[in-house]
């Protein structure tokens, strides 16, 4: 399995070339379902600072995490919906992206970038001290947890993203798929807000079009449920099975139960907003959450 070096530094200097020029927000609003689907209210911006904020993610209904920036520097954020306080978790010398919770422990999950290019997943208290190194090889771009010793990420392997499961305590790593999405989600089971241990589902960029498909970890067998929106690549579900995706101003969502094309959401060009990226549903679906530009029209 071959990682290329020259990639984490690609993405790392687009990253911060990326920052110095443009400026991404991370948007907040209610869902509500009825019996037409779901509907969103307005959105509420909840980062503060000017360019890169992003990677939202629900550790509750009532809080959010992402990654944002301050003086060049890349951090975590904890970003209050009771109080709408801000508070910035990590201040290391180098940078954050992409925090979760780990399942059954007091514990964030990130991946760490410092400044001399190394890159890997990391374990911060809830306060945002730095504990421990989880995974340095191979390279960790995207991470989802099953529990506090299963996860599944998008691993760089030959310039491109592959499909990996960890097991931490062994530390064994198995590769599943590759060229694949940086979005990665355990398929809801559409009752009780519980989702299947066993069925994850991700972009697959085999075909000509993007694919969002579900891999049965049990028999190892991937079905396709939907093509992705022409151009976008990240999405979410709702805890009832639906999926949320942007395409430029515009939210759109599919319910493989009862449909067979994508359905539009909300237009936030009303808001001013476009370029409609990395999306989230909080743990009781009450929220959603995405990163978006302001559109200079």
């Amino acid at each position: 399995m071959k990682i290329s070096v020259h990639l984490i530094v690609f993405l790392f200097f687009t990253n911060s070339l990326w920052c110095q020029t443009n400026s991404s927000q991370v948007y907040v609003c209610q869902l509500f379902t009825s019996d037409q689907g779901i509907n969103v209210n307005d959105p509420k911006m909840i980062s503060e600072a000017t360019g890169y904020n992003n990677q939202p993610y629900f550790e509750s209904d009532d809080s959010v995490l992402y990654a944002g920036t301050r003086k060049g520097q890349t951090d975590i954020v904890r970003y209050s919906l009771l109080t709408e306080n801000t508070h910035w978790l990590t201040n290391t010398e180098g940078s954050e992206y992409s925090p979760q919770l780990i399942p059954n422990q007091e514990l964030i999950a990130a991946i760490r970038l410092e400044n001399n290019g190394e890159q890997f997943l990391a374990a911060y208290t809830s306060s945002g001290n730095y504990t421990s190194k989880l995974i340095s090889d191979p390279i960790v771009g995207y991470q989802v947890w099953v529990n506090s010793n299963e996860m599944y990420s998008a691993i760089l392997v030959d310039d491109s993203l592959s499909l990996a499961k960890h097991d931490l305590s062994s530390q064994l790593v198995e590769v599943l798929d590759t060229n694949i999405g940086r979005s990665l989600h355990l398929m809801p089971l559409g009752v009780n807000k519980e989702y299947a241990p066993d069925y994850i589902t991700y972009v697959a960029k085999k075909e000509l079009s993007n694919q969002i498909v579900g891999l049965n970890l049990k028999d190892r067998k991937s079905k396709l449920i939907v093509e992705t929106l022409k151009g976008s690549e990240d999405f979410c579900w709702t805890p009832w099975g639906q999926i949320i995706m942007g395409q430029g101003s515009m939210l759109y969502f599919f319910d493989p139960s009862t449909s067979n094309s994508w359905v539009a959401l909300h237009d936030m060009s009303a808001y001013g907003l476009t370029n409609i990226t990395r999306i989230t549903v909080s743990p009781s679906g009450q929220y959603l959450a995405f990163v978006a530009e302001k559109s200079n029209n």
